[in-house]
């Protein structure tokens, strides 16, 4: 039989869980055992959750101990969600609450002690007033959108320079235009074969008989058509990334990173802050929706499936 001594994970990481709040304690063989039935990833964050718990409890009584009562549950969950009007140092997301309350009766299981007997519909309309505390939050906090005058320093600082900047411009033209996010543009790997399934390529862009207007098939999206053609002048394979630029004979396909780097450090220097790279559907979406364009054409060009678009503009 193992003693304690041979138990293969570090016990001194989940002292909160093991402990009864003030009071360090180790573990006997049955706890031990019970131990083992969770996963050791699981056990970390339910100690941080019994963490959590315990600085609420040193706020509102001395000794700061579990086992919690059914007051200590309710008043736990106002002091640690958010509540209306209301701005705390230690409020945290609904999500992340629900967890550590998921590690507070896993608690109890483990100390062989009963869970209090709480209204959980009770439990459930406190999490519910914070949930929509979190989604309020989120509105008020609504990402900067890329504007039109935002484009201008990018086309001074990107053009008539390296061909990796005009391409990087590119990019961010068909992002804007065409009211996509850049992580549908760019690409996971930076040399190599892409998948076509999940890449935009060379020969998924589409013209009219005229060249003036243009579409990327995998997207089904109207995009920039002069930044289009660009591109395409610059491919030599028509099964190469649309985005991209050729160095030593490689092709180097254009990654996330690349484009929000760039276009980071230009507007840092033109004095734009909180810009970021979803910000180009935004602005784009934010445009057509000045000028006039109906909610059924915002919501086809831009792959909108409801009127969410509406609460980014």
């Amino acid at each position: 039989m193992r003693n304690k001594e041979d138990f293969p994970l570090d016990l001194s990481s989940i002292k909160d869980f093991l402990s009864t709040g003030s009071t360090l304690q180790s573990p006997n063989e049955v706890q031990l055992h019970v131990l083992r039935g969770w996963g050791w990833s699981t056990l970390k964050s339910y100690n941080v959750g019994i963490r959590k718990f315990l600085q609420f409890m040193r706020t509102v009584v001395n000794p700061w101990n579990l086992p919690a009562n059914k007051d200590d549950i309710y008043n736990f969950c106002c002091w640690a969600g958010r509540q209306h009007a209301i701005t705390k140092p230690q409020e945290i997301l609904l999500k992340t609450l629900k967890h550590y309350l998921y590690g507070l009766k896993a608690w109890h299981r483990y100390h062989d002690i009963a869970y209090p007997e709480v209204d959980e519909r009770r439990v459930e309309l406190l999490l519910l007033a914070s949930k929509k505390e979190d989604c309020l939050q989120l509105l008020e906090q609504k990402r900067k959108a890329v504007e039109l005058h935002h484009m201008v320093p990018l086309a001074m600082q990107l053009t008539g320079g390296s061909d990796l900047n005009m391409a990087i411009f590119d990019v961010v033209c068909v992002a804007f235009w065409g009211m996509a996010r850049l992580s549908e543009l760019t690409y996971t790997l930076k040399e190599g074969v892409l998948d076509y399934r999940s890449s935009v390529l060379a020969r998924d862009v589409i013209f009219n008989s005229n060249r003036m207007a243009a579409a990327v098939v995998l997207r089904g999206t109207k995009m920039c058509q002069p930044a289009l053609k660009r591109r395409l002048e610059k491919v030599t394979n028509m099964e190469d990334s649309l985005f991209g630029t050729y160095i030593g004979g490689k092709r180097r396909n254009l990654v996330k990173s690349d484009v929000v780097t760039a276009c980071s450090r230009i507007w840092k220097m033109a004095g734009f802050e909180g810009i970021s790279g979803h910000s180009f559907r935004i602005g784009g979406t934010s445009l057509r929706v000045a000028l006039g364009i109906s909610r059924a054409d915002i919501c086809f060009l831009g792959r909108w499936t409801s009127d969410s678009y509406a609460l980014y503009v």
